[in-house]
């Protein structure tokens, strides 16, 4: 001891143990030249310091093989670069270290208890025990270098602060052993401060070095709050053969890591696994660059070990990172976070990766009230490296909020050949905000695996400002489906939900989109999205029970796009919701532009569907090669298209355009919208798609339109529309094309099954071919009425078209209204069978200033005729109506069958057949009319006439069945078959078959021609009255411009009636001829007033047969009624008696007798004729006489006048003879 109460001790031994050294004061113990209780050929001795006040130690205490052990009730300090040495050279154990105190200070010194090279022992044991515990520039080493364990190192304090220290339990180079444990137990707060990593600076380790053999040491850290901060290190790793160590850090309150990092590791040359990390705390920080990371990078296998980590109240991961890695060979190991609310930010990343062969570790977040990334490459992360061969591990996310923004990102990746794990997140609220922020799975360019899937179990997930959920592959393997499931609501904001199947990927299966909500939302140009660049089937999306899905200015679709693509199934969009709206330019669409089928569309059970300025539409692109149609199902309760919306299916490429189905719709609106299937002018297709709508109402309006279009080559598709209702158009249309350039073997036809149709203001229903293809049917069943203003319902075959079946328009309704020039058209401008027209009306057939026509136009070629055939029970045709067939072309426009069980009436209007001139008609065009009464007005006309090439058609009109009409009646309108100036063919014949005919104001029956042979005119079964009146007509001439023809027959059979004229009202009866022959008449009657055969024609009623240069015709009129002269002789001229008074002689100018023409009477019916009312018998009703008195005397007969009649009218009134008057 010298004079300033240092002590400096040396019993060291050469040969053999060393002694102990034991110093027990009762004052301070101060230490300065050192203690040496070495040997150098045997065990040290032990070195025991006691001491009731502080031990102060600054130069060595040097005992290699012996204790160490310092006991005091005060303070110990350390300094002055001193070492406290226990270490074992040889054979034996290195000495344990053991130091208690309150306050333990070391500064600079450096702990040894290891096992040296060569040695054959285990490192010493190193224990502090303390109220507070500092350690600065300071390194406690019981590391192994020979055979035997690294001793382990055990701090219990209360506070513990090191700075610039190290721990060293490991096992080092070529040793044998396994390294120590470091174990921390503190009560309040550790702090590491100021640390280096690998270069000698502050680090705790418990490794296996390379070359060493055995398990590294666990680092075991208990306290109430830990910091590790300023590039500090926590090692628990293997470079040898075995197992590295694990560390587990528990702190009851704060543990922070700023600047520092914490790792397991199986480095290159390890044979064995890494470490866990187990985190417990409160609250546990790491920020600046601060990283917690387990991995492998072993060439000869080991697996990377977990990181658990576990608060009660937060996480904080900041600038910083969790990593479980394999680098090597091996699995990467897993991350495990529960925690109250975790946020990682400023990049801050949690990631589980696999860089050659081994797996990806999975990452398990369970965080009851938040988990928030925030900042561009802040992420989760299980992720297969380019170069890697193993699977991606799951990541799973339990809160009660998830949020990602401004770039965040959750993410499984493969870039290798591997599958990448599942996403999984289950949260009650999920906020993914900011561009590139996002969930995703991703298979990379080159990589070789599937995709995992994506799974969202939330109330509500929000998608904001460019935000992504993603499932992609660009290599070979399937992506992964997203499912989002249990949702209230789903809202994208400038967001998008898609899996891409890449430009080179090769994929057998597509990404499915699941979506389980109450209320989808996507707003400014959001998506949701599955697309196919590459081979492979794109995946389906669907929305399942939702209360409402609502598009503003966004879309949802799927497409198969570019050279490269090349898929075998379709990707459908199947979406379930009450109520569907589409607004300002959304999209629901499934398209493809590659080999492969677009997706259908399916929308189910919606109570609304509304588009408006949006599109739904399933189409094949301009260099698509498809195989199976894209069709569109919505079924509805109502859908309602508004401002140029569209309901669609085309093909521009080669591939059926697809159907499109609207069911069990109460009501279909359109407003300025449209629903239309189509092939493109270059496409090829076999199909073009059926439009098939069930609903009650359909309304069209302000330019709507159904349409199926072919302009390509393909057969265009059906409209069909069932069981309505109505079904309503207002300045709309309905319709089928097919283009000049379309080759189809199908028409398109358009089917309305309704109760009530009704087009107005210039709205159509039509089919039309320009091209090589048949123009289709138009057929409407409705129970009720179809109405047309100002409207048309068509069908046409055009200029350069070619036709192989005719089109057919068939109504069947109870009424049909058509109204300011109204038109049901049916039209042949190209090479095609003339068209037919089929009204079948129960009640009425009305036409207003309208018409139903059959035309075949100047360019058409026509081979079979068409027709008009209208059933009904009353026909009325008013203000300019006509129902026509025309023939303007080569061929023949067809018949006109009219059957109306009451009654035809037309008013100013016409029923026709034409033959325009030019035209070539190859077979007549007649007029079929049966009715029970036909009346014609003011300018009316049934007519059949030719100015081109062909006969004439005739004309027929009978009553029901080929039964007689009751009546025919016109008035200042006329029945003609005629051949104009232009025409070349023979007038047609006119057959009536009614009991009564009444012509008046210059009307006409009438089958003349210009220069050909007139046509027969046959009346028969006239059993009443055949009256001309006014100027009437019925004529046969032939030759009217003065040129030849022969005069038709004229047959007039009323044998069971009269036939009636005025005389001076001019009323003819003419078969006239110019050139040729007169025609014969053959008239039979009962009798004939008011009209004579004469041999020519006068300003009388006339019958002529004339002929001005060739033979007149033969007139023939049989009366066969009673002549009143007939049996009659005549009376002498004397009286045979006086008895009777003569009577005077009439004065000049004076009538002795009137008759007056008060109709038939007095003569009694023919044996064949029922009674009536008028034939029973009557009381006659006595005249009263003038009687002379005569006193009682006789007196001469006197003549008296008088009358006789009945008690009903008086049906004959005589005048007797006056007596004479004086003269």
């Amino acid at each position: 001891v010298n004079r300033d109460g240092f002590l400096g001790i040396d019993i060291s031994n050469t040969s053999g143990d060393s002694g102990n050294v034991i110093i027990d004061s009762r004052r301070e113990i101060n230490i300065e030249r050192g203690i040496n209780a070495s040997s150098t050929s045997g065990n040290g001795g032990d070195v025991t310091l006691l001491a009731d006040s502080d031990i102060n130690i600054s130069s060595d205490i040097l005992a290699n093989g012996g204790n160490v052990t310092i006991k005091s009730f005060g303070d110990v300090s350390f300094n002055n670069k001193s070492q406290l040495n226990t270490s074992t050279f040889g054979e034996g154990n290195a000495g344990n270290i053991n130091i208690t105190a309150n306050v333990i200070n070391i500064d600079d010194t450096v702990f040894f208890s290891t096992s040296e090279t060569g040695a054959v022992g285990n490192g010493g044991n190193i224990k502090i025990t303390a109220d507070s515990f500092e350690a600065t520039d300071t390194q406690l080493i019981t590391n192994t270098s020979g055979r035997g364990n690294a001793g382990s190192i055990d701090i219990i304090v209360d506070n513990v602060n090191f700075n610039n220290t190290q721990l060293f339990a490991s096992v080092l180079e070529n040793a044998t052993g396994n390294a120590g444990t470091v174990t921390i137990k503190a009560k309040n707060t550790v702090n590491a401060q100021n640390t280096v990593t690998f270069d000698n600076e502050s680090q705790i380790f418990t490794d296996v070095e390379s070359g060493g053999t055995g398990n590294g040491g666990d680092i075991t850290v208990t306290t109430g709050s830990l910091d590790i901060i300023n590039s500090s290190q926590l090692s628990a790793s293997t470079s040898g053969e075995g197992n590295a160590g694990n560390i587990n850090i528990t702190a009851s309150d704060t543990i922070t890591i700023e600047d520092s990092q914490i790792f397991s590791r199986a480095k290159l040359e390890a044979l064995g696994d890494a470490g866990n990390i187990n985190i417990n705390a409160s609250i546990f920080q790491v920020t600046d660059g601060s990283q917690l990371t387990t991995s492998t990078a072993s060439r000869r296998g080991g697996d990377a070990g977990d990181i658990n980590i576990s608060t009660a109240n937060y996480f904080i991961l900041k600038d910083s990172a969790v990593f479980v890695n394999s680098e090597s060979v091996g699995n990467a190991g897993n991350i495990n976070i529960e925690s109250r609310s975790l946020t990682a930010e400023d990049g801050a990343q949690l990631q589980a990766r696999t860089f050659k062969e081994g797996n990806a570790g999975s990452i398990k977040i369970i965080a009851k009230d938040a988990v928030s990334f925030r900042g561009e490459g802040s992420a989760v992360g299980a992720l297969v490296e380019t170069g890697a061969i193993g699977n991606g591990g799951d990541i799973s996310i339990d809160t009660s909020f998830l949020e990602l923004t401004n770039g965040a990102q959750v993410l499984a990746q493969t870039f290798g050949e591997g599958n990448t794990g599942n996403i999984s997140i289950n949260a009650t609220d999920v906020k993914l905000r900011g561009e590139g922020s996002g969930v995703g799975i991703l298979v990379g360019t080159g990589a070789i695996g599937n995709g995992g899937d994506i799974k969202i179990t939330t109330s509500f997930l929000e998608l904001t400002n460019g935000a992504q959920i993603n499932s992609s592959t660009f290599g070979r393997g399937n992506a992964g489906n997203i499912l989002i499931q249990e949702a209230d609501s789903v809202v994208l904001e400038s967001s998008f939900i898609g899996s891409v199947l890449g430009k080179r990927a090769i994929a057998l299966q597509g990404s499915n989109i699941d979506i389980q909500t109450h209320s989808l939302s996507l707003n400014n140009g959001s998506s949701i999205n599955s697309s196919t660049l590459g081979r492979g089937d794109a995946g389906n999306i669907s929305v399942r029970e939702a209360d409402s899905v609502v598009l503003e200015s966004s879309s949802i679709g799927s497409v198969v796009v570019g050279e490269e693509a090349v898929t075998s199934q379709a990707s459908n969009i199947d979406i379930q919701t009450n109520s569907l709206s589409l607004n300002n330019g959304s999209i629901l669409s499934t398209t493809t532009f590659g080999q492969g089928d677009a997706g259908n569309i399916f929308v189910r059970e919606a109570d609304s569907v509304v588009l408006d300025s949006s599109f739904i539409f399933a189409r094949v692109g301009k260099e698509a090669v498809t195989s199976q149609a894209s069709n569109i199902d919505i079924q509805t309760n109502s859908l309602s298209l508004n401002n140029r919306s569209r309901v669609s299916t085309d093909t521009l490429g080669r591939g059926d355009a697809g159907n499109i189905f609207v069911r069990e719709a109460d009501s279909v609106v359109l407003d300025n919208s449209f629903i239309s299937a189509g092939v493109g002018k270059r496409a090829i297709a076999l199909q073009s798609g059926n439009i098939d709508i069930q609903t009650h109402s359909l309304s069209l309006n302000n330019g709507s339109s159904i349409n199926s279009n072919t302009f390509g080559r393909g057969n265009a598709g059906n409209i069909f529309v069932r069981e309505a209702d109505s079904v309503v158009l207002e300045s709309s249309s309905i319709g089928s094309v097919i283009g000049e350039e379309a080759v189809t073997s199908q028409a398109s036809n358009i089917d309305i099954q309704t109760n009530s149709l009704s087009l107005n203001n210039r709205s159509i229903v039509s089919t039309t071919t320009f091209g090589q293809g048949d123009a289709g049917n138009i057929v409407i069943n409705a129970n009720e009425v179809v109405s047309l203003e100002s409207s048309s319902i068509s069908a046409a075959i055009g200029k350069a078209a070619i036709s192989s079946r005719p089109s057919t328009i068939d109504i069947q309704t109870d009424s049909v209204i058509l109204t300011n020039n109204s038109l049901i058209n049916a039209a042949t401008a190209g090479k095609g069978d003339a068209a037919q027209i089929l009204v079948r009306a129960n009640e009425a057939v009305s036409l207003e200033d309208s018409s139903i026509s059959n035309d075949v136009l100047g360019t058409a070629l026509t081979s079979k005729p068409g027709k008009i055939d209208i059933k009904t029970n009353l026909l009325s045709l008013t203000e300019n109506s006509g129902i026509s067939a025309n023939n303007r072309g080569q061929g023949n426009s067809g018949n006109i069958f009219v059957r109306a069980d009451e009654a035809v009436s037309l008013d100013n209007s016409f029923i026709l057949t034409q033959i325009g001139a030019g035209a070539v008609n190859l077979q007549p065009s007649n007029i079929s009319i049966q009715t029970n009464s036909l009346s014609l007005n003011n300018l009316s006309a049934v007519s059949a006439d030719t100015s081109g090439s062909g006969d004439a058609g005739s004309i027929f009109i009978e009553g029901l069945n080929s039964q007689v009409a009751d009546s025919v009646n016109l008035s200042s309108s006329g029945i003609s078959t005629n051949v104009s100036s232009l025409g070349e063919g023979q007038g047609g014949d006119i057959r009536v078959k009614a009991s009564s005919v009444n012509l008046i104001n210059d009307s006409s029956i009438s089958a003349e021609t210009f220069r050909n042979n007139g046509g027969n005119i046959t009346i028969e079964d006239v059993q009443n009255l055949l009256l001309l009146r006014h100027g009437s007509q019925i004529s046969t001439t032939a030759g009217i411009a003065g040129e030849g023809g022969n005069g038709g027959n004229i047959t007039i059979d009323a044998r069971d009636g009269f036939i009636v004229a005025v005389p001076s009202e001019n009323s003819d009866i003419t078969a006239n001829a110019f050139l040729g022959n007169g025609g014969n008449v053959r008239i039979s009657t009962q009798r004939v007033f008011g009209i004579q055969f004469r041999p020519a024609e006068t300003g009388f009623s006339d019958i002529t047969a004339t002929s001005d240069f060739g033979l007149d015709g033969n007139v023939e009129v049989e009366e066969l009624g009673v002549d009143p002269t007939r049996g009659l002789t005549v009376l002498p001229d004397e009286p045979r008696s006086t008895d009777v008074a003569e009577g005077c002689q009439a004065p000049d100018g004076q009538d002795t007798v009137q008759f007056y023409d008060i109709g038939r009477g007095g003569s009694p019916p023919r044996p064949d004729e029922p009674l009536n009312a008028d034939t029973l018998i009557t009381e006659w009703i006595p005249l009263d006489f003038e009687t002379a008195d005569v006193n009682g005397q006789q007196g001469s007969i006197t003549p008296k006048t008088g009358a006789i009649r009945t008690a009903q009218t008086p049906i004959t009134t005589f005048r007797l003879m006056p007596p004479c008057q004086s003269r």
